[in-house]
């Protein structure tokens, strides 16, 4: 897939790329990924500081983690609102203050103090494709990581769409025998490195398309 299909992609996503627009062979610059922790931390320590009333500097970081989840309320399903279906890329802080852990979500500059959180009403009517949707990215988030040798908390997934094909070789396997379509499933974008990686999936299969050493 050329790269102006990938921005295309992301693009009709909603997607926003952090230092630029990540192009396949774009490296992205060095201590991005480190940047983008310290600064959800720093956000992190500014809401519980506001929640608690203390200085910040008060507030100890214990650890900070890149993930992401499934819809805007970033894992911690505020009671009383309606979160939206897409993929948020962001970071988990966990911080010490008073005796206590909290944990942090935070994604740009939203940040979400998540240590109790409250189950959402609708959860039991969770689309079974979201939660299918989670499973996939992580399978494509640890193939990917397989492939390339690196760890899968360098992998970030950055944008999906649905999509259909003809059959099961998921658009994917030129001139593999596979069964009549339409399959329905989703085109996930993946980025490590600073290169854009896409994956094909139908929720249960999930293939790198094109191939990785082609992307």
């Amino acid at each position: 897939m050329s790269k102006h299909v990938v921005m295309g992609l992301l693009a009709s996503c909603g997607v926003a790329l952090w230092s630029g627009a990540l192009g396949q062979g774009q490296p992205a610059a060095p201590g991005a990924a480190d940047d983008g922790a310290a600064q959800a931390a720093r956000r992190a320590r500014e809401v519980l500081a506001e929640r608690l009333h203390i200085p910040a500097q008060d507030i100890v970081v214990e650890r900070t983690e890149a993930t992401t989840w499934s819809d805007s309320s970033l894992g911690c399903g505020a009671r009383g609102t309606q979160a939206l279906q897409r993929i948020t890329a962001g970071h988990v802080v966990l911080l010490a203050a008073q005796g206590r852990t909290y944990r942090v979500h935070v994604a740009g500059s939203q940040a979400l103090i998540c240590d109790r959180p409250v189950p959402r009403r609708d959860a039991l009517r969770k689309p079974r494709y979201a939660r299918g949707l989670d499973a996939a990215f992580e399978k494509a988030r640890g193939d990917l990581a397989a492939r390339l040798g690196i760890d899968a908390g360098q992998v970030r997934m950055v944008g999906m769409e649905p999509a259909s094909w003809t059959d099961e070789a998921l658009g994917c396997a030129a001139g593999a025998e596979a069964a009549a379509g339409p399959v329905e499933g989703y085109r996930l974008a993946l980025e490590a490195g600073g290169r854009l990686y896409t994956y094909h999936t139908d929720l249960s299969v999930v293939r790198p398309c094109p191939p990785i050493e082609a992307q």
